[in-house]
């Protein structure tokens, strides 16, 4: 090399504490696990009844656990209620806030109806297919896209 040629950076050796491996912070259970007793699940089921999921009231019905471990219990009795099929109430979700600025739609993801029905107003409207005479996703098959020789959709449903 000329006297322009960078010359060789020094390694510095790098202190020994940055090397270790570190060691973990030992798991230290601060409270003991509370169970709900009947009386406190009979109270959320009381609570869910009048207040849906206001969590909130429920947390000032039942007295003796806080809005996360109300959610929690809930969230478990629900599944629970859902895999059981008993029928009992379980209140709806709370709506999906809408986006303050959603995504922009393209115009090739809209319909023919619906273009049609935006350039002709309410005529090409009433004229639309109703959702329910269209089939469910999973029903559709591979034809409905315009691909062929494609292998049958087989279940997995138990």
């Amino acid at each position: 090399g000329g006297p322009l040629a960078a010359a060789p950076s020094p390694v510095t050796p790098s202190p020994s504490h940055l090397l270790a491996p570190r060691i973990r912070k030992p798991y230290v259970i601060t409270k003991a696990r509370e169970s709900w007793s009947n009386q406190d699940h009979e109270r959320f089921l009381e609570a869910l009844r009048l207040h849906e999921r206001d969590w909130r009231l429920i947390e000032a019905h039942v007295g003796t656990k806080n809005a996360k471990q109300i959610r929690s219990h809930a969230r478990k009795h629900f599944l629970k209620v859902g895999r059981m099929g008993t029928g009992e109430h379980v209140p709806p979700a709370r709506p999906k806030r809408r986006a303050m600025k959603p995504y922009p739609r393209n115009a090739v993801s809209e319909s023919p109806m619906t273009a049609a029905a935006r350039d002709e107003g309410t005529a090409a409207a009433d004229q639309r297919i109703p959702e329910s005479a269209t089939p469910p996703p999973s029903q559709l098959m591979s034809h409905d896209f315009g691909f062929a020789n494609t292998a049958p959709q087989t279940s997995y449903a138990n």
